[in-house]
């Protein structure tokens, strides 16, 4: 491990071997930094142009045509043709227009110049400020100016065209595709009534076949339940009107037999008080009564049956009460009868559906399936119409809104100007750099010189090469003075072409920062 005192004299050892060789500093400073900075000096100045342009996307018709109409993000719009600007086709016709292509005699040097002239022009801005910055550099202050312009002119054309492209191309896209959907509507409209038409006798108003089945079954047992209810009603009707055993003496309907029979009761009545009941006179008369009697019932119910089947027959002479009541009995009968006639004949043509429906059940899982498929498709084709029509009319209010107004509104911030001072190329850095790797070339060579060198610089070299103590003394050079004075001349011509060469950079520098110039300017 070596002491500090050690790594110190090893210092100077280095530090005067590279100074016995700093001729070595001396002529790697003067070739590197002449070449370089002559290099430096001769690149043509940079002349940046730059445009400032703001996007401004609001519009008052947004919120009217919102839900209405279809609005684009146009901010995000304008940023991809930004970023995608400059392809080969705008390049070249910014080329075209600023004769820069006549420049470049072979295709190769032409693509090499448009590859580059990519690279060279920037585009930046975001679209949380819509505003964008367009830069470009060139020896030539009127070909960057220029080149600006005809970014930023295209820049807005696209910008602007787009919306009206796109929304074109949209309502287009949308009307091939209503015909497209509109001719099949119609044929799912024909296929699905032509279907209907050779299917009507099966297809029961449109329900499903199991569910006309199901239901003209249940009509039938409303029907049987309702022609009950009417024959119970004539029934009963009949059962009040016609008496019974114990009206059979107190009958409203008057027979031809009624008068012969109160004359004979009467006589009874009389020939009782006289006689007995076991009397022949009296038996026999009671044989009369009993006779006339049940030719009178007979004759009742003669009248009764034909009133309760809608007919009045009179054997007699009846009365106007006996008349009138036995009219609204047969009218009521004739009224309960239609009605039960009426559902019968419901019920029969009932039956016969019934019977229809039966016969054609095992066809109807393929017509019902093949009618909802139908449906189905024509479903389908009717909605997907009204969408496409939906967005088709929409597509044409927004284009008809793009051709009339401007979604988006250019205002050029910053307009390209002819640049009056270069901003290039940096020759103060490049001035800099050149110098300090010329000095560190040159403590290089002299660094690696001293030490491929078997040459001894030093008393503190010697001591290090043949180590402690074992140094005697020291002698006198014979030519020491003459030595003495050329180790004198050579540092002074070391200091002053050091000195020379760092008054010519100090010269370098402070031309560049007084005219941001060439120094080859006054040569022109």
């Amino acid at each position: 491990m070596q002491s500090f005192e050690e790594k110190i004299i090893l210092l100077k050892i280095y530090l005067s071997g590279i100074w016995h060789r700093k001729r070595y500093v001396m002529l790697s400073m003067w070739s590197i930094c002449v070449l370089g900075w002559l290099a430096v000096a001769s690149m043509p100045n940079q002349y940046e142009t730059k445009a400032r342009v703001f996007a401004d996307t609001s519009s008052i018709l947004k919120p009217l045509l919102n839900n209405i109409a279809v609005q684009g993000d146009t901010d995000n719009d304008i940023q991809t043709i930004s970023r995608t600007l400059l392809t080969r086709e705008t390049l070249k016709d910014i080329m075209r227009q600023t004769d820069m292509h006549l420049k470049y005699a072979t295709p190769e040097l032409y693509e090499a110049q448009l590859s580059s002239l990519k690279d060279e022009i920037e585009i930046s801005g975001s679209t949380r400020t819509n505003v964008y910055d367009i830069l470009y550099q060139n020896a030539d202050p009127k070909l960057a100016k220029k080149v600006v312009e005809l970014t930023m002119q295209n820049f807005v054309d696209k910008s602007a065209g787009r919306s009206r492209q796109d929304s074109g191309v949209a309502t287009n896209f949308l009307q091939e595709q209503l015909d497209k959907y509109e001719q099949k509507l119609r044929d799912s409209e024909r296929e699905l009534a032509e279907f209907k038409r050779n299917n009507q006798t099966t297809m029961p108003n449109g329900q499903s076949y199991y569910t006309a089945l199901s239901e003209t079954e249940g009509d039938i047992a409303d029907l049987d339940i309702a022609i009950a209810e009417k024959a119970a009603e004539i029934n009963g009707r009949r059962g009040r009107f016609m008496p019974g055993e114990e009206r059979k003496n107190d009958s409203i309907v008057k027979t031809s037999y009624d008068d012969r029979l109160n004359e004979l009761r009467q006589t009874l009545d009389q020939m009782r008080v006289k006689y007995t009941d076991k009397h022949p006179s009296i038996i026999k008369l009671q044989e009369n009564i009993k006779a006339i009697d049940a030719l009178r019932e007979k004759e009742q119910a003669t009248i009764l049956d034909s009133a309760a089947q809608g007919t009045i027959a009179y054997t007699g002479e009846p009365s106007g009460n006996d008349s009138s009541a036995l009219q609204k009995f047969a009218l009521g009968i004739n009224e309960l009868e239609a009605e039960r006639d009426a559902l019968f004949a419901r019920r029969q043509k009932l039956a016969d559906q019934l019977e229809y429906l039966k016969t054609n059940l095992s066809n109807m899982p393929e017509i019902e399936s093949r009618l909802a498929e139908l449906n189905r498709d024509y479903s389908t084709n009717k909605s997907l119409y009204e969408k496409l029509l939906l967005r088709r009319e929409s597509a044409m209010i927004s284009t008809e809104a793009d051709e009339k107004t401007q979604q988006v509104k250019f205002k050029v911030i910053e307009p390209p100007r002819e640049a009056i001072s270069p901003v290039g190329p940096p020759r103060i850095i490049l001035y800099v750099m050149i110098f300090i790797f010329s000095m560190m070339i040159g403590l290089v060579m002299a660094f690696i010189s001293s030490q491929t060198s078997a040459r001894i610089t030093s008393y503190a070299h010697l001591d290090k090469v043949i180590g402690n103590h074992k140094i005697i003394g020291r002698l006198a050079h014979v030519n020491g003075k003459k030595m003495k004075r050329m180790r004198r001349f050579k540092s002074f011509t070391f200091l002053a072409s050091s000195a020379l060469l760092l008054i010519i950079f100090v010269i370098l520098i402070a031309h560049e920062m007084i005219y941001g110039q060439s120094p080859f300017m006054w040569l022109k």
